[in-house]
């Protein structure tokens, strides 16, 4: 009987083990830039914040995007929750395509697009987000 309870707490273990392993992330795209994507007198600052992250079940994660809209937008500055629908990884460059899930602007929701996450750590650059680089923060693709 001791045998039998031992065999059955090791496979629940290994089960345990092998389900925590698969949600771990093999791939990640993490941090905020401060960045300027087009041109400063028509379009606001961007701020964005990005987790994302692929394991064996997919991409998962969000980002957060304030900023980034035309001079006569009221609120000047509303944010986009959006969730993460894919992740490319190239080198030190993530592609990570995302959908509106949250807007201050209902008609944005469900908007589709994605950003470039450049880590430019190795070279001493600045970080870029879409060929941009970053005012400040820090962008991590690993």
């Amino acid at each position: 009987m001791k045998k039998l309870l031992l065999v059955a707490a090791l496979l629940a273990l290994l089960a345990t083990t092998s389900v925590a392993m698969a949600a771990q992330p093999g791939s990640e795209v993490r941090g905020h830039g401060k960045v300027q994507i087009g041109d400063p007198a028509d379009v606001s600052v961007s701020q964005i914040d990005v987790n994302a992250w692929l394991d064996t079940n997919g991409a998962h994660g969000t980002l957060d995007w304030i900023g980034g809209v035309g001079s006569d937008t009221v609120p000047p500055a509303f944010p986009w929750h959006m969730d993460v629908t894919s992740i490319d990884l190239s080198g030190n460059t993530a592609e990570v395509c995302w959908v509106v899930v949250h807007s201050v602007a209902p008609g944005d929701i469900g908007t589709e697009g994605c950003f470039d996450f450049t880590d430019n750590s190795a070279t001493g650059a600045p970080d870029e987000i879409d060929g941009e680089p970053i005012e400040a923060g820090n962008i991590i693709v690993r």
